[in-house]
């Protein structure tokens, strides 16, 4: 990794459409095509999806074989310290591995 500093990308897609019924997953919309487009690329990808009403937010990883729409995001991850943590420790080991994909993701 050296100077190099750890970096991801992230698509926020904020909501007020709510949570769906059988998973309690926050209603949100990545197109496919987007969703291809992460998977694609050597840097780690995410979405965080924020319930607007409210003012919380759950974060998912897209990669390896992920190829369609997601039209909801689990809420087992919520953007909370320990998360967020856990997301530097799992982007920074990515860089420090210099695989270029991402591989595994506890977001998801």
């Amino acid at each position: 990794m050296g100077n190099t500093p750890a970096y991801f990308f992230v698509q926020v897609k904020a909501t007020r459409q709510g949570y769906t019924r059988q998973s309690a997953a926050l209603k949100t919309g990545v197109k496919a095509g987007d969703v291809r487009k992460m998977v694609r690329c050597p840097v780690p990808t995410y979405v965080i999806a924020v319930d607007e009403p409210a003012g919380r937010a759950f974060i998912l990883s897209v990669h390896g074989g992920r190829r369609g729409v997601i039209s909801s995001v689990p809420t087992r991850h919520p953007l909370d310290e320990a998360n967020r943590k856990a997301l530097w420790a799992e982007v920074r080991d990515h860089w420090r591995s210099l695989r270029g994909t991402t591989r595994s993701s506890r977001f998801v």
